[in-house]
Protein backbone atom coordinates (compact mmCIF):
# COMPACT_ATOMS: atom_id res chain seq x y z
CA UNK A 1 0.00 0.00 0.00
CA UNK A 2 0.88 3.30 0.08
CA UNK A 3 3.55 4.45 1.46
CA UNK A 4 3.97 7.66 4.22
CA UNK A 5 6.99 9.76 5.51
CA UNK A 6 8.19 11.67 8.63
CA UNK A 7 10.33 14.66 9.21
CA UNK A 8 12.47 15.17 12.24
CA UNK A 9 14.63 17.97 13.68
CA UNK A 10 17.85 17.38 15.64
CA UNK A 11 19.06 19.73 18.34
CA UNK A 12 22.64 18.43 18.21
CA UNK A 13 24.79 21.13 16.61
CA UNK A 14 26.72 18.61 14.53
CA UNK A 15 23.54 17.75 12.66
CA UNK A 16 22.36 21.30 12.04
CA UNK A 17 22.84 23.29 8.85
CA UNK A 18 22.97 27.03 8.36
CA UNK A 19 19.98 28.68 6.69
CA UNK A 20 20.17 32.45 6.73
CA UNK A 21 20.82 33.51 10.32
CA UNK A 22 19.30 30.34 11.80
CA UNK A 23 20.66 26.86 12.36
CA UNK A 24 18.23 24.41 10.79
CA UNK A 25 18.11 20.70 11.67
CA UNK A 26 17.85 18.02 8.97
CA UNK A 27 14.44 16.78 7.84
CA UNK A 28 13.59 13.08 7.94
CA UNK A 29 10.69 11.90 5.81
CA UNK A 30 9.16 8.60 6.95
CA UNK A 31 6.93 6.46 4.81
CA UNK A 32 3.75 5.10 6.45
CA UNK A 33 2.57 1.85 4.84
CA UNK A 34 5.13 -0.89 5.43
CA UNK A 35 7.28 1.43 7.56
CA UNK A 36 5.10 2.53 10.48
CA UNK A 37 1.93 0.64 9.63
CA UNK A 38 1.85 -3.14 9.13
CA UNK A 39 0.06 -3.81 5.84
CA UNK A 40 0.30 -7.58 6.34
CA UNK A 41 -1.92 -7.38 9.42
CA UNK A 42 -4.92 -7.75 7.11
CA UNK A 43 -3.99 -11.44 6.93
CA UNK A 44 -5.87 -11.95 10.21
CA UNK A 45 -9.16 -11.12 8.52
CA UNK A 46 -8.31 -12.98 5.31
CA UNK A 47 -7.40 -16.16 7.17
CA UNK A 48 -10.97 -16.44 8.46
CA UNK A 49 -12.25 -16.79 4.89
CA UNK A 50 -9.21 -18.12 3.01
CA UNK A 51 -7.15 -20.19 5.45
CA UNK A 52 -5.08 -21.79 2.67
CA UNK A 53 -4.59 -18.75 0.43
CA UNK A 54 -4.35 -15.88 2.95
CA UNK A 55 -0.55 -15.52 2.96
CA UNK A 56 -0.28 -15.61 -0.83
CA UNK A 57 -3.26 -13.29 -1.18
CA UNK A 58 -1.93 -10.55 1.11
CA UNK A 59 1.49 -10.59 -0.62
CA UNK A 60 -0.03 -10.38 -4.11
CA UNK A 61 -2.47 -7.68 -2.99
CA UNK A 62 0.34 -5.42 -1.81
CA UNK A 63 2.45 -6.04 -4.92
CA UNK A 64 -0.43 -5.36 -7.28
CA UNK A 65 -1.54 -2.28 -5.33
CA UNK A 66 1.90 -0.72 -5.82
CA UNK A 67 2.08 -1.79 -9.46
CA UNK A 68 -1.29 -0.16 -10.18
CA UNK A 69 -0.21 3.05 -8.46
CA UNK A 70 3.00 3.10 -10.54
CA UNK A 71 0.96 2.65 -13.71
CA UNK A 72 -1.40 5.48 -12.81
CA UNK A 73 1.56 7.74 -12.13
CA UNK A 74 3.05 6.95 -15.55
CA UNK A 75 -0.30 7.35 -17.28
CA UNK A 76 -0.99 10.63 -15.45
CA UNK A 77 -4.24 9.20 -14.18
CA UNK A 78 -4.50 10.61 -10.62
CA UNK A 79 -6.86 9.05 -8.12
CA UNK A 80 -7.20 8.36 -4.43
CA UNK A 81 -4.90 5.55 -3.27
CA UNK A 82 -7.95 3.53 -2.29
CA UNK A 83 -8.65 3.03 -6.03
CA UNK A 84 -5.53 0.96 -6.85
CA UNK A 85 -5.98 -0.75 -3.47
CA UNK A 86 -9.50 -1.92 -4.36
CA UNK A 87 -8.54 -2.74 -7.96
CA UNK A 88 -5.67 -4.88 -6.66
CA UNK A 89 -8.03 -6.63 -4.24
CA UNK A 90 -10.40 -7.54 -7.07
CA UNK A 91 -7.47 -8.72 -9.20
CA UNK A 92 -6.30 -11.07 -6.44
CA UNK A 93 -9.76 -12.57 -6.16
CA UNK A 94 -9.78 -13.24 -9.91
CA UNK A 95 -6.18 -14.46 -10.14
CA UNK A 96 -6.38 -16.79 -7.12
CA UNK A 97 -9.94 -17.92 -7.75
CA UNK A 98 -11.16 -16.62 -4.38
CA UNK A 99 -14.90 -16.04 -4.45
CA UNK A 100 -15.15 -13.29 -1.84
CA UNK A 101 -18.49 -11.54 -1.65
CA UNK A 102 -18.88 -7.79 -2.09
CA UNK A 103 -19.54 -7.53 1.64
CA UNK A 104 -16.31 -9.37 2.44
CA UNK A 105 -14.34 -7.17 0.05
CA UNK A 106 -15.78 -4.06 1.65
CA UNK A 107 -14.79 -5.42 5.06
CA UNK A 108 -11.22 -5.92 3.86
CA UNK A 109 -11.08 -2.34 2.59
CA UNK A 110 -12.41 -1.12 5.94
CA UNK A 111 -9.79 -3.24 7.72
CA UNK A 112 -7.12 -1.56 5.62
CA UNK A 113 -8.21 1.81 6.99
CA UNK A 114 -7.48 0.69 10.55
CA UNK A 115 -4.28 -1.31 10.16
CA UNK A 116 -2.11 -1.43 13.30
CA UNK A 117 1.30 0.14 13.76
CA UNK A 118 4.42 -1.99 14.01
CA UNK A 119 5.40 -2.66 17.62
CA UNK A 120 8.48 -0.42 17.38
CA UNK A 121 6.75 2.54 15.71
CA UNK A 122 5.73 4.50 18.81
CA UNK A 123 9.07 3.86 20.53
CA UNK A 124 11.04 4.98 17.49
CA UNK A 125 8.98 8.13 17.08
CA UNK A 126 9.18 8.96 20.79
CA UNK A 127 12.98 8.60 20.68
CA UNK A 128 13.14 10.90 17.66
CA UNK A 129 10.90 13.46 19.29
CA UNK A 130 13.00 13.37 22.47
CA UNK A 131 16.07 14.20 20.37
CA UNK A 132 14.39 17.32 19.06
CA UNK A 133 13.35 16.18 15.59
CA UNK A 134 10.37 17.60 13.74
CA UNK A 135 8.07 14.83 12.64
CA UNK A 136 6.02 14.75 9.46
CA UNK A 137 4.09 11.90 7.85
CA UNK A 138 4.39 11.60 4.05
CA UNK A 139 2.29 9.08 2.15
CA UNK A 140 0.71 7.94 -1.09
CA UNK A 141 -2.56 7.89 0.82
CA UNK A 142 -4.87 10.88 0.98
CA UNK A 143 -4.40 13.28 3.87
CA UNK A 144 -7.81 12.31 5.28
CA UNK A 145 -7.11 8.57 5.07
CA UNK A 146 -3.60 8.79 6.51
CA UNK A 147 -4.63 11.15 9.30
CA UNK A 148 -7.38 8.73 10.34
CA UNK A 149 -5.02 5.75 10.12
CA UNK A 150 -2.35 7.40 12.24
CA UNK A 151 -4.89 8.61 14.79
CA UNK A 152 -6.38 5.15 15.32
CA UNK A 153 -2.86 3.67 15.56
CA UNK A 154 -1.96 6.20 18.28
CA UNK A 155 0.81 7.82 16.22
CA UNK A 156 -0.74 11.08 15.06
CA UNK A 157 0.34 13.18 18.10
CA UNK A 158 3.99 12.68 17.15
CA UNK A 159 3.64 14.50 13.83
CA UNK A 160 3.89 18.12 12.96
CA UNK A 161 2.22 17.57 9.59
CA UNK A 162 0.66 14.92 7.39
CA UNK A 163 1.84 15.41 3.81
CA UNK A 164 0.02 13.58 1.02
CA UNK A 165 0.96 13.10 -2.63
CA UNK A 166 -2.64 13.88 -3.61
CA UNK A 167 -1.70 17.56 -4.05
CA UNK A 168 0.80 16.53 -6.75
CA UNK A 169 -1.60 14.20 -8.54
CA UNK A 170 0.83 11.28 -8.74
CA UNK A 171 2.37 8.61 -6.53
CA UNK A 172 5.80 7.73 -5.21
CA UNK A 173 8.38 7.42 -6.69
CA UNK A 174 7.52 10.33 -9.02
CA UNK A 175 10.18 13.06 -8.54
CA UNK A 176 7.55 15.75 -7.90
CA UNK A 177 6.22 14.07 -4.76
CA UNK A 178 9.63 14.33 -3.08
CA UNK A 179 9.92 17.95 -4.13
CA UNK A 180 6.48 18.49 -2.61
CA UNK A 181 7.77 17.30 0.79
CA UNK A 182 10.75 19.63 0.58
CA UNK A 183 8.58 22.59 -0.37
CA UNK A 184 6.04 21.87 2.35
CA UNK A 185 8.68 21.51 5.05
CA UNK A 186 10.85 24.34 3.65
CA UNK A 187 14.07 22.36 3.55
CA UNK A 188 16.69 21.41 0.97
CA UNK A 189 17.21 17.83 -0.24
CA UNK A 190 20.78 17.67 1.06
CA UNK A 191 19.44 18.39 4.56
CA UNK A 192 16.68 15.79 4.32
CA UNK A 193 16.12 12.07 4.89
CA UNK A 194 13.58 9.59 3.57
CA UNK A 195 12.84 6.71 5.95
CA UNK A 196 10.98 3.82 4.35
CA UNK A 197 10.46 0.08 4.41
CA UNK A 198 9.92 0.20 0.64
CA UNK A 199 13.02 0.03 -1.56
CA UNK A 200 11.36 1.84 -4.48
CA UNK A 201 10.64 4.77 -2.14
CA UNK A 202 14.22 4.88 -0.89
CA UNK A 203 15.55 4.84 -4.46
CA UNK A 204 13.12 7.56 -5.54
CA UNK A 205 14.23 9.85 -2.72
CA UNK A 206 17.90 9.07 -3.29
CA UNK A 207 17.57 10.23 -6.89
CA UNK A 208 16.23 13.56 -5.61
CA UNK A 209 19.21 14.12 -3.34
CA UNK A 210 17.86 12.84 0.00
CA UNK A 211 19.80 10.85 2.55
CA UNK A 212 17.91 7.59 3.02
CA UNK A 213 17.29 4.86 5.57
CA UNK A 214 15.82 1.53 4.50
CA UNK A 215 13.83 -0.25 7.21
CA UNK A 216 14.37 -3.90 6.34
CA UNK A 217 11.27 -5.38 7.97
CA UNK A 218 11.84 -8.73 6.28
CA UNK A 219 15.43 -9.95 6.87
CA UNK A 220 15.11 -12.21 3.80
CA UNK A 221 14.27 -9.28 1.51
CA UNK A 222 17.14 -8.00 -0.65
CA UNK A 223 17.35 -4.34 -1.58
CA UNK A 224 16.34 -3.54 -5.16
CA UNK A 225 19.12 -3.39 -7.74
CA UNK A 226 18.99 0.06 -9.36
CA UNK A 227 22.01 1.16 -11.38
CA UNK A 228 22.85 4.77 -12.17
CA UNK A 229 25.75 6.49 -13.94
CA UNK A 230 27.56 6.65 -10.61
CA UNK A 231 26.85 3.04 -9.62
CA UNK A 232 24.04 1.15 -7.88
CA UNK A 233 21.85 3.03 -5.39
CA UNK A 234 22.45 2.10 -1.75
CA UNK A 235 20.66 3.47 1.34
CA UNK A 236 22.63 5.71 3.68
CA UNK A 237 21.50 3.43 6.52
CA UNK A 238 19.86 0.01 6.77
CA UNK A 239 18.01 -0.84 9.97
CA UNK A 240 15.80 -3.81 10.92
CA UNK A 241 13.26 -1.51 12.62
CA UNK A 242 12.64 1.95 14.02
CA UNK A 243 14.06 1.45 17.50
CA UNK A 244 17.23 3.52 17.99
CA UNK A 245 16.92 4.85 14.43
CA UNK A 246 17.25 8.48 15.57
CA UNK A 247 20.51 7.67 17.37
CA UNK A 248 21.93 5.96 14.28
CA UNK A 249 21.00 8.92 12.10
CA UNK A 250 22.65 11.29 14.54
CA UNK A 251 25.79 9.12 14.54
CA UNK A 252 25.81 9.00 10.74
CA UNK A 253 25.56 12.77 10.49
CA UNK A 254 28.30 13.26 13.08
CA UNK A 255 30.60 11.09 10.94
CA UNK A 256 29.93 13.32 7.91
CA UNK A 257 31.30 16.37 9.69
CA UNK A 258 34.75 17.55 8.54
Amino acid sequence: MASVTFILRLTCSATETKMGDQMMPPMLAFDIYGTLIDTRAVITQLAQWLPNEAAQFVTLWREKQLEYSFRRGLMRSPCDFTVPTRDALDYCCDQLGCDLTETQRAQLMAHYARLPAFADAATGLAEAKARGFRLCAFSNGSQKTVTHLLRQAGLLPYFEQVVSVEVVGSFKPHPQVYQHVLTTMQVQAQDSWLISGNAFDVIGADQQGFHTAWIQRNPQQAFDVWRTDTGPVQPSLVRPGLEALAAHIGHYLDQQQP
